[in-house]
């Protein structure tokens, strides 16, 4: 549902940017990725591993954020997320997984 939102209205604020925000008239699409600390919850200490450098009992799990926006307005067009252990749990991956999605809809 958010990735349905953040799409939607993400299209609609890249179309109504001016064509004067555009890069050479043309619409350029970005791709960031951030890293969050999570709350140190009791849920989160039983969903997540205890990493190694941090003390029992303390777990500050993190997860990963990659988008797509749009140059001229800021828009987020999708999101994707993963907690940053293991396989699959990088940027790319998390970027296939977004463009994989858009080829379908």
């Amino acid at each position: 549902m958010i990735t349905t939102l953040a799409s939607e209205v993400g299209g609609m604020i890249a179309e109504a940017a001016p064509y004067w925000w555009h890069w050479q008239g043309r619409r350029v699409r970005l791709v960031d990725g951030a890293t969050l600390t999570l709350a140190d919850t009791q849920e989160n200490q039983a969903a997540n591993a205890q990493p190694n450098s941090q003390k029992p009992g303390l777990v500050f799990p993190v997860c990963r954020l990659v988008g797509p926006f749009c140059l001229a307005s800021g828009a987020l067009f999708n999101a994707a997320t993963a907690l940053c252990e293991g396989k699959g749990s990088d940027e790319q991956t998390l970027l296939r997984e977004i463009l994989e999605q858009s080829r379908c809809s």
